[in-house]
């Protein structure tokens, strides 16, 4: 199957904004990419401990998200928009348990009422 030239067009030119966004500012902003990657490395270790993916949970991906933040900000730590990516990722990750935690009473709740 041939592409059309306007989908290479599209592929090449996000590359090329990829390609200015790793090549120039990311590494004053936070850091040499490889040692930014190991530092995260590390962070998720700890927090997954001995646990595999498959206990991986909605909330656990917040948490990831939270952990690349703070790898970036061991770098630099008056990254503003980390900081506000942190607060975005916690809220979302309180509201994966919340729901979690509602889904779970509901079916209690279900299961208590077909019992009786």
């Amino acid at each position: 199957m041939t592409q059309s030239p306007s989908e290479i067009t599209l592929r090449q030119d996000m590359l090329r904004k990829a390609e200015q966004l790793v090549a120039n500012g990311r590494n004053n902003e936070y850091g040499e990419p490889t040692d930014n990657m190991q530092r995260t490395a590390e962070m998720l270790a700890a927090y997954f401990g001995n646990r595999s993916g498959r206990s991986i949970e909605a909330e656990d991906v917040a948490a990831i998200g939270v952990i690349l933040k703070l790898g970036r900000l061991a770098h630099n730590p008056a990254h503003e928009d980390s900081w506000t990516d942190i607060a975005g990722y916690a809220a979302i990750g309180y509201e994966c348990i919340k729901k979690t935690s509602l889904a779970a009473g509901l079916g209690e709740l279900l299961k208590d009422a077909v019992e009786n």
